[in-house]
């Protein structure tokens, strides 16, 4: 740092001299940084004589950033550093032979969503990217890109599954659709295992446009985004005295000590002053089932301490089974407790407590059958007995499903 003239203020300097690499990789351009003193991000365009073919923001300067779909030819890399007192730009050239993959450039319309395309860590110059969330939080989102072919007769196309979660999946249909008559072309499904394809199929003959649609073939699992104060919970079911209630649970981050942070599920719940819940907490490392009969007054709370192994941050079974007042509870199927318990029919819940949680395998079986379950969230203030809780504000954590992202290149 340096002083102005009158020696009363510092004065920042602006991002300092550094180098750029540009050099060709499997037919890919690879960019690498050094690291510019003082530099907050940096901006990377690329140019092809004078056109600007793409452009991206990185603060990554350890490793070499790839960049797919470029024809072959020369290119002017520029790389402008940036602080709040200035820029700094260095440049560097390359010639490239082309990518293996560059998109034909239809034109497409459908429901993309804006940002950059990545495959694998990768940018892609060209591409779509649809995110299969909706607007209905039970129902699983199909959507759908159309590009006009033109006179091309061969559809060259890579799929992408940018994956989150191990369990989600998509299904992706190509179709070529014609004056009279609609061909599907291929159809391929994307999850963890197998999450990139390349297409290559003929388009027939008399095809005006292609649809590409993609469909959300996730399980039910639910993710609870944020820490903070209150309950909040997705509630199911048709009152019942007589039931099976399981679910996947795993926490992935806590929240204060004070709040007593944990997520698991309402074994019934009745109203908020009637319910018994089960929850695993892995900040104290506890399974911990709590039971209110009658109010505030009647609570009573159950920490059990499971063997030395287990591991109280990995995904576990929960199982409750409510035969009228007796409640059976299992973890991993392994019997932990039995407890009675008067009270009325009750449904069934998903709850955390200022906690960021995942769950799956969610089912409720009455009478034999499995329950068909149309979950409402619902969030409260948490009073625990003879615990001060520093705020009544209700956490503004969202649930969410699973929503893949896909990237299709064409």
């Amino acid at each position: 740092m340096a002083t102005d003239a009158a020696g009363a203020e510092e004065v920042g300097a602006a991002p300092g001299s550094f180098s750029v690499t540009a050099a060709e990789q499997d037919g890919k351009l690879g960019v690498e940084l050094e690291e510019s003193a003082g530099a907050d991000y940096y901006l990377v365009e690329i140019y092809q004589g004078e056109e600007k073919r793409y452009e991206y923001v990185t603060v990554n300067t350890s490793d070499v950033q790839l960049i797919n779909g470029l024809a072959a030819g020369d290119y002017r890399i520029a790389v402008t550093a940036f602080n709040r007192f200035g820029q700094k730009t260095e440049e560097a050239q390359v010639t490239l032979s082309g990518s293996a993959f560059v998109g034909g450039g239809y034109p497409v319309t459908g429901d993309t969503e804006d940002g950059a395309i990545v495959i694998d860590g990768e940018y892609y110059v060209t591409g779509s990217k649809l995110v299969l969330e909706g607007d209905v939080f039970s129902a699983n989102v199909s959507k759908t890109l159309t590009l006009e072919p033109g006179d091309a007769r061969t559809l060259q196309a890579r799929l992408a599954l940018n994956f989150t979660d191990e369990a989600e999946q998509v299904r992706i249909t190509v179709t070529a659709v014609g004056a009279e008559d609609r061909t599907v072309m291929r159809e391929v499904t994307l999850d963890k295992e197998s999450a990139l394809a390349d297409l290559e199929a003929e388009i027939p003959e008399g095809t005006q446009s292609i649809e590409i649609a993609v469909e959300n073939l996730s399980p039910d699992v639910y993710y609870q985004t944020a820490t903070g104060y209150g309950r909040t919970g997705l509630y199911a079911g048709e009152a019942s005295e007589h039931y099976e209630f399981s679910f996947d649970v795993q926490v992935i981050r806590s929240g204060l000590n004070e709040t007593f942070p944990r997520a698991g599920g309402f074994a019934a719940y009745v109203d908020d002053d009637h319910f018994a819940a089960v929850y695993l907490d892995a900040y104290y490392g506890n399974i911990v089932i709590y039971e209110r009969a009658n109010g505030q007054d009647s609570d009573v709370t159950t920490n059990i301490r499971m063997p030395e192994d287990f591991d109280y941050h990995a995904s576990h079974n929960f199982r409750i089974v409510r035969s009228g007042n007796t409640f059976t509870y299992y973890v991993d199927g392994e019997k932990i407790a039995e407890r009675t318990l008067s009270l009325a029919a009750s449904k069934v819940a998903l709850i955390t407590e200022d906690a960021v949680a995942r769950f799956a395998n969610v089912q409720r079986i009455v009478d034999g059958e499995a329950e068909t379950l149309s979950f409402s969230a619902y969030n409260v203030g948490v009073n625990i007995k003879d615990k001060t809780i520093y705020s009544t504000k209700v956490t503004e954590g969202v649930w969410k499903k699973l929503a893949p992202e896909v990237v299709i290149i064409v």
